[in-house]
This record gives C-alpha cells, structure tokens and sequence, in this order.
C-alpha cells in the first residue's frame, strides 16, 4: 500500500497516490500481450496527497473500464475482501489445477477457506486496527463468516474463470503467492501470532512450482541430448 511507499521511499514531498481494484479478466497470450477476457470493474481512491489527476477523469470517461471512485474507507474494504478472496480461490485452483467453480466439489473446501479467512483476518486486525476502528461497517464486512460467504459467491460467480496463480503455474511463471498468503505468513511471524494453514499453502504453491520448472527443465535436457 502507499504507506508502506511513502515510509520506504517518499519521506520527503510525498506524491499523491492512487489505489485501484480491478476485477477485468485479462490472460497473457505472449510476453508483451495481454487480452481483456472478461469485463469486470476498476474501483480507485485516493490514498494519499491532494491533488487531483486529470487521469482519473479520462478513467472515468472511458465507460468500458466501468470505473468507479470512492472513500479511502470504503475502499479499504472492498481491498480486505478481495484479498481474502485471492487468499482462498487462487492457490487452491492452482494446486488442484481446476477452474474457480469446480473448487466448490470439493468437501474440504469450504473448511480450508475457513482456517486461511481466520488466520488472516487475525494479522490483518491488528495491523489495520486504527483504520478499522474508523470504520464503523468494517466489523459486520470484515467478520469470519461474511468473509466465507462473499468467497463463495465470487467462486460462483467467476464459476468458469481460470485464476492467475493457475495459469502463472501451468506456464511456470513465478507467483503471487508471497504477497496473498506469504503476506499473510510475513505479518503472523512480525506480530507474533501462528499462521500455520497459509504457512503451508505458500510452501505447497512455491513447491510445485519447483517441482513442475524441474520436470520442464528435465524434458529439455533430455530433447538436447
């Protein structure tokens, strides 16, 4: 997030940032192509600074992108669920290789998400307490339960949807797991608080990443003999 910028970076004169969520399906078909697979929505807010960008007024103008700019607040929250979301849905379908819907079969899956949801939410309280305290909605938003319940219906939703982290795998491309649930991972061991269930997801994803760059790398070896 910006503030993590600002510390590290932009001590001095910090600029004015801008946050978005994007729900548009995009793939990658070659290194410099990317296709809009299915339309979704941008959400942006102002997260730090004053000044307005013209950009966000050109964004907005553009009806496909169907942009919308709200609060900080408000945006902070649709931000905390869709991490969770990404937390539950990404690397599960990336470990079982199957698309967003199909992990519903599973009768373990709606368990699973409830132990990564609560090991989150757990790190995720103390390091946004402030900010949710600010927040009256956030505790009805933000519970365990409701949690569960707008993962489910994302899945749903996005039923026939191949998740990112599936197709970084199936290509063999480095993840975003160190920054879902090895977030998750990094704020448990700074707060002092066990995340045992992302622990694992992160080792289980980052494995068979390694195990799969081997195999390709194997096969190759073999064809250049």
């Amino acid at each position: 997030m910006s503030s993590n910028l600002i510390s590290n970076y932009f001590k001095q004169n910090p600029p004015t940032f801008y946050e978005s969520i994007i729900t548009h399906g995009i793939y990658k078909s070659d290194e410099i192509v990317f296709n809009h697979a299915a339309k979704g929505s941008m959400l942006i807010s102002k997260s730090h600074g004053n000044n307005q960008s013209k950009m966000i007024d050109v964004l907005k103008t553009t009806k496909d992108l169907n942009v919308d700019v709200v609060p900080f607040n408000e945006f902070l929250i649709k931000q905390i669920q869709k991490f969770i979301v990404n937390c539950c849905i990404n690397p599960l379908s990336a470990l079982y290789d199957v698309q967003n819907g199909e992990l519903l079969y599973g009768k373990d899956t709606l368990y699973l998400w409830k132990l990564i949801i609560k090991e989150a939410m757990k790190v995720l309280n103390v390091k946004y307490a402030s900010e949710f305290e600010a927040i009256p909605e956030s505790k009805a938003l933000l519970n365990d339960e409701h949690l569960l319940s707008y993962v489910i219906e994302v899945c749903q939703l996005t039923s026939e949807n191949s998740s990112s982290m599936r197709q970084d795998v199936r290509n063999l491309r480095k993840t975003e797991i160190d920054f879902l649930n090895g977030y998750v991972n990094f704020l448990g061991r700074k707060q002092g608080i066990s995340t045992p269930i992302n622990h694992m997801i992160e080792k289980l994803i980052n494995t068979k990443l390694s195990i799969d760059q081997g195999i390709d790398k194997a096969a190759m070896s073999e064809l250049l003999k």
